[in-house]
């Protein structure tokens, strides 16, 4: 009976574009829908953050390890609720407070990337050196923030170095991500 319920929910909001909030549409197996219910997010709220997820999961790989973060070796991927410049902290509390950006501290061994200029919205960060997928195009940013003088290297489809950051500390306002398919943080 339950799924009934939640498939004339799911419809209803589909066809009318109702908002609920995400107690009326989750399911208590559901992972995560605690950290849902704890933000009091929408139900449409929830969806398109999940959808976000999902999207990144088959990009850069890992494991979803909270509502809005994917965990994988070497670093982290934190995703903003769209709409919000900066990821939330659903992990701890009650996922109202956004979450400190690992580069924020000087030389702590990360370098971060955002898909928006200004070090804005999602939050794909890394603090081993590997060679990783970048997901983004267009205008982004980032931070290096790693051990004094670290570079990281942006490469192209074809594997080719396309560019060299500065040693860390340096950081780009604005970076455009289009021809970066791969990112060595070290």
């Amino acid at each position: 009976m339950r799924v009934r319920t939640l498939a004339a929910v799911a419809a209803a909001t589909a066809l009318f574009g109702v908002a609920l909030p995400a107690e009326a549409a989750s399911v208590s197996d559901q992972p995560f829908a605690e950290q849902a219910r704890s933000a009091k997010l929408t139900t449409a709220q929830t969806t398109a953050l999940q959808s976000k997820v999902d999207g990144y999961l088959k990009k850069v790989g890992g494991e979803q390890v909270a509502l809005n973060e994917i965990g994988f070796p070497g670093g982290r991927l934190r995703v903003a609720l769209p709409g919000e410049a900066h990821p939330r902290d659903f992990s701890s509390g009650d996922g109202t407070q956004f979450v400190t950006n690992p580069c924020s501290v000087m030389n702590n061994g990360w370098f971060c990337s955002f898909p928006q200029p200004g070090f804005q919205g999602d939050d794909l960060s890394w603090y081993t050196c590997g060679t990783y997928n970048m997901p983004w195009v267009g205008n982004g940013s980032w931070m290096n923030n790693q051990t004094v003088g670290t570079q990281a290297r942006f490469y192209n489809n074809a594997g080719n170095l396309h560019d060299t950051t500065p040693g860390a500390y340096s950081s780009s306002l604005t970076y455009s991500w289009t021809p970066v398919f791969k990112v060595k943080p070290c």
